[in-house]
C-alpha cells in the first residue's frame, strides 16, 4: 500500500515538472529570450545582492 501511494506521488510529481517545463519554454519564446538568460534573470530577481 505505501509503496503505490509512493509510486503515485512520484507520477504526480514527474508530471508537474514536465507541465513547468513546458511552461518556461512557452515564457522563453515569448519573451524572445534563451534558458539560459531565464536562468539569469531568475537568479538576479530571487538574489537582490547579485
Amino acid at each position: 500500500m505505501i509503496s503505490k501511494n509512493h509510486e503515485s506521488i512520484s507520477e504526480l510529481v514527474t508530471l508537474a515538472s514536465v507541465r513547468a517545463n513546458y511552461a518556461y519554454d512557452q515564457y522563453d519564446k515569448l519573451m524572445g529570450i534563451t534558458q539560459y538568460e531565464s536562468i539569469i534573470l531568475y537568479e538576479l530577481l530571487t538574489h537582490p545582492c547579485l
